[in-house]
């Protein structure tokens, strides 16, 4: 009799550890397993084993394998949101680099068809800050899908070859510009006033018939390789009138508004004609 009562022991034992192991063990140890090497948007589907195990662990799993479905949805809404949010920015800066294509050709046209000097010189003042702009959005589209920034060196390079290209025309072409830039990145905020300020500095050496060369210089600080400094300066001035003082106060209060929206102080060498700041890099 005993040892039918330890046969039976054994029995139950066996069949105890066996449902224990089917109902929980297993199903337990598959979903650890899926939730150890799950990955958001990644489509999980309840195992078969999940089928026959307890009650508790079968919702268990039905809950998390709805889960993995509910994040995977979304996750494709979002996909969908972020490739036409980026559809639409493109089309916007297509659209602004166009229009500013449209109205420096416009400007070109009324800088033609003037016979009055002063107009005419106004006009290509216009038109230096506008070419400047729109190389900055030209180069900003480009490089829209890497969303790195812009290439300084090229930036400035076409924004100089253009300000040379106006300063002959208004001028006597005794007014060249010398570049020197770092092959770095800039985000399109910090591109935009850049652009702006060699344009600014440069339509006031046009506009005093400034001979020389007037240097734009963007260089890499040795201690902070995060941050740059832009130097622009003014070839030497012959003489000062009171009109080019105004023009040079005018210029020095234009740099300073958009060193300040830089967030960044502006050195200024009144007699060497230099301003210098540093702005943040993109890469």
């Amino acid at each position: 009799m005993s040892l039918l009562f330890a046969l039976a022991a054994v029995v139950a034992a066996m069949v105890s550890w066996y449902l224990a192991r089917r109902l929980l063990v297993r199903p337990l140890v598959i979903l650890r397993r899926e939730l150890a090497t799950y990955r958001p948007g990644k489509i999980l589907n309840p195992p078969a084993a999940a089928t026959s195990a307890a009650q508790e662990i079968a919702e268990l799993s039905e809950a998390f394998h709805a889960l993995t479905r509910d994040v995977a949805r979304h996750e494709d809404e979002m996909q969908r949101a972020l490739a036409d949010q980026t559809r639409l920015t493109r089309e916007v800066h297509h659209r602004v680099k166009n229009n500013l294509q449209i109205i420096s050709s416009l400007i070109s046209l009324h800088w033609r068809a003037t016979d009055d000097p002063g107009k005419a010189a106004a006009y290509l003042s216009i038109q230096r800050r506008v070419d400047a702009l729109a190389v900055v959005q030209r180069n900003h589209y480009a490089e829209l899908e890497h969303q790195n920034g812009v290439r300084a060196r090229v930036v400035l390079n076409e924004i100089v070859a253009s300000l040379r290209t106006s300063a002959q025309i208004q001028g006597d072409g005794e007014l060249d510009f010398s570049v020197e830039a770092d092959d770095i990145l800039l985000h399109h905020d910090v591109a935009a006033p850049v652009a702006f300020m060699t344009a600014e500095l440069a339509d006031l050496a046009i506009s005093q018939g400034a001979t020389g060369t007037l240097y734009v210089s963007l260089k890499l600080l040795e201690d902070d390789r995060s941050k740059a400094c832009l130097t622009l300066q003014l070839p030497p001035q012959q003489e000062s009138s009171a009109a080019s003082q105004r023009g040079a106060e005018l210029c020095g209060r234009v740099l300073g508004g958009l060193a300040r929206q830089l967030r960044t102080p502006l050195d200024h060498d009144g007699e060497a004609g230099r301003y210098s700041l540093v702005i943040p890099v993109a890469g």
